[in-house]
C-alpha cells in the first residue's frame, strides 16, 4: 500500500473501470474491500483507491484504518482454536516469516510483486554442504529423501524412478532442487555424462555419495 498525492498521479480525475475500483474506508477496510482485491487476482490486476467515494468524491482514511492488526470474520471461533494451540494469531504468518528468514537465512526476505507474487528466502551457504562433507559426524541431519535416493541408486536408476523415491510430485520442481542438487554435490553421476538428456540415462550414486551412507 501507499500515499500519493492525485495530482502528482493523474492530469485528470479518473474513472472507476475493471482496472480501478473506489472505496470510502472511512473507519475500517471493509468486506468489499477484499473482495475488489480478489477480483483484481483473478483479471489482470488493478488499482484501489482508499478514501475515495463511488462519484470520485475525496474523503480520506483514517491512519488507524490501514494500521491495525487483521481481523478474522469470526472473533470467537478464532480466538477458540488460538487459545487451544490449534491455529496461530491472525497475522503471524507474514510476521514470523520476516523473523525466521532473518533469523536463519541472515536477511529478510525478498517481497517481489509482479504477475507472479514471489517470496525469495537467503538460504546459508554452509547449510546441507556442510553437513554432507562431514558425513562422520552427520548422524541423523541428512533428509531421509537423500539416503533413500543414494541407496536405491547404487543400482543405477532413471530419472522419474528417482522421482518417485524422493516422493517429489511437480517434475520440474524435483528436476531443479532436487535432482539437480544430488549432481551438483557429486552425490549422484549421471552414466551417460557426455549425453545429459539421452533417454538411457541413469543415475548412480557417486564414491562420495557411498562415503556418505557408510557415515550414517
Amino acid at each position: 500500500m501507499r500515499h500519493f498525492s492525485v495530482d502528482n498521479e493523474y492530469d485528470t480525475w479518473p474513472k472507476k473501470s475493471l482496472t480501478l475500483e473506489f472505496k470510502t474506508c472511512a473507519k475500517r477496510l471493509n468486506r468489499d474491500v477484499y473482495e475488489a482485491v480478489c477480483a483484481f487476482l483473478n483479471r489482470h490486476g488493478g488499482t484501489l483507491l482508499l478514501g475515495v467515494t463511488d462519484s470520485g468524491d475525496l474523503t480520506g482514511v483514517d491512519p488507524d484504518c490501514v494500521a491495525h492488526s487483521p481481523f478474522p470474520k469470526n472473533p470467537v471461533i478464532a480466538r477458540f482454536f488460538r487459545e487451544i494451540g490449534r491455529a496461530d494469531e491472525l497475522g503471524s504468518g507474514v510476521r514470523n516469516l520476516l523473523k525466521y528468514s532473518k533469523a536463519y537465512g541472515g536477511k529478510a526476505p525478498v517481497l517481489v510483486e509482479a504477475d507472479i507474487f514471489r517470496i525469495a528466502i537467503a538460504v546459508p551457504e554452509s547449510g546441507l554442504s556442510t553437513v554432507l562433507s562431514n558425513a562422520g559426524q552427520a548422524t541423523g541431519q541428512v533428509d531421509a529423501w537423500i539416503l533413500n535416493v543414494l541407496t536405491a541408486c547404487r543400482t543405477p536408476k532413471k530419472s522419474s524412478e528417482i522421482q518417485d523415491i524422493s516422493g517429489i510430485k511437480h517434475r520440474e520442481t524435483f528436476q531443479s532442487n532436487y535432482l539437480d542438487y544430488l549432481l551438483k554435490e557429486d552425490l549422484l553421476a549421471r552414466t551417460i555424462p557426455e549425453k545429459p538428456k539421452s533417454p538411457m540415462q541413469r543415475y548412480q550414486t557417486t564414491a562420495k555419495g557411498q562415503q556418505l551412507l557408510q557415515g550414517i
